[in-house]
């Protein structure tokens, strides 16, 4: 169904007021060890020498024991998996068990591929009504493409028709192709070519990774005060309660963006709020929110609401009761009139007496 301007419009409304009074929360950007890791087979001179020692420092990867890294071997998707949820920093330990059959609690990357399928960045093999993930095949470009620009939450575009002669722009891929190709993290195969069966080595996923954290990467913003610093521990604390509260939706943070995930279809406004009331109920038990502007783009023009002078007292239910009255939308709303949108908040006040203003970005 075709989505209409005034329709997003009223949604934007409603879920942002409950964002607004939820306040926003960003996630620590891991940090590097000073123990300096090397490897016998990973030289100076090849195109995987940094990324690899800086994720092996910062414990994203490790070798073997026989002091090899081994770059030119194919990595699996259970090793993809590892790495992504790592730098994604996403909690490993609280996770539901996907009902893969191939990928038991037991297993060394249970908590990584459990995390990444709770998010909606993998949904693995379904053949005759078993669910599987395959953890052990070796994880093809495609693939990759698509669990970056996930995990990630990379902007998809189209792909040229001339682009590469080996993907499509139909192609269920062509998307998440085209998101790396438009931040250089990959060139392709060749100048004609992308190769979406060929495997992805070891080596080359430690450079596609630190390729996709550089290109996100804005030297120009302002450090993290204080204030920040605190409303960052408040919400990563509720976080893991919050994501299994619910299968409907999964909310992962990523330096200033919130990675809003709606993992059915038939998620509605109402859902959204069940998610959203501990955040509120956690950011008003630890801080006072003074002023917030929430703006969006629709049909490339700019929708933008502002709140001052916030009143802390309310509860989240007469918050919520209130926007869902003004917007005029019931609660069965569908969110997915959201989807591919990109929410931006600025909102200002303090937590514990330490002021924070900040710029976050919430992507659905």
């Amino acid at each position: 169904m075709k989505k209409t301007a005034k329709a997003s419009h009223k949604l934007f409304k409603a879920t942002l007021a409950t964002t607004v009074a939820a306040g926003a929360f960003v996630a620590a950007v891991p940090t590097e060890t000073s123990a300096a890791v090397t490897f016998t087979d990973v030289k100076p001179g090849v195109h995987y020498y940094s990324p690899v020692l800086e994720l092996a420092n910062r414990g994203v990867v490790k070798g073997y024991n026989d002091g090899t890294y081994r770059p030119n071997a194919s990595v699996t998707r259970a090793q993809a998996a590892k790495i992504l949820a790592h730098v994604l920093e996403l909690d490993t330990v609280n996770v539901k068990n996907p009902g893969f059959v191939d990928v038991k609690p037991t297993d060394a990357n249970y908590g990584p591929i459990a995390a990444l399928a709770q998010g909606g960045y993998i949904q693995g093999y379904t053949e005759n009504g078993v669910k599987s993930f395959k953890p052990n095949s070796n994880l093809r470009r495609s693939q990759m493409a698509k669990i970056l620009t996930l995990g990630f939450a990379l902007d998809q575009s189209p792909l040229a028709a001339d682009r590469f002669k080996d993907v499509k722009p139909a192609d269920a891929y062509a998307g998440y192709v085209a998101a790396l190709l438009d931040l250089n993290i990959t060139t392709g195969t060749t100048p004609t070519t992308f190769a979406p069966n060929g495997l992805v080595t070891r080596g080359q996923m430690a450079t596609f990774v630190v390729r996709t954290e550089v290109a996100l990467k804005d030297d120009s913003t302002p450090k993290d005060t204080a204030g920040d610093e605190l409303l960052k521990t408040a919400i990563q604390a509720e976080l893991s309660d919050v994501n299994q509260s619910t299968d409907a939706i999964y909310i992962a943070l990523r330096d200033k963006t919130f990675n809003v995930t709606v993992k059915t279809p038939t998620s509605t406004i109402a859902e959204f709020g069940d998610v959203m009331k501990p955040v509120f109920d956690t950011l008003k038990a630890n801080a006072v929110v003074n002023n917030a502007t929430v703006s969006i783009m629709i049909g490339g023009q700019e929708i933008k609401a502002e709140a001052k002078d916030i009143d802390n007292t309310l509860d989240f239910e007469t918050v919520f009761s209130k926007v869902l009255a003004k917007a005029g939308l019931p609660s069965t709303t569908p969110l997915s009139l959201l989807d591919g949108k990109t929410i931006k908040l600025v909102v200002d006040g303090a937590i514990k007496s330490e002021p924070f203003n900040s710029t976050y970005e919430f992507k659905f």
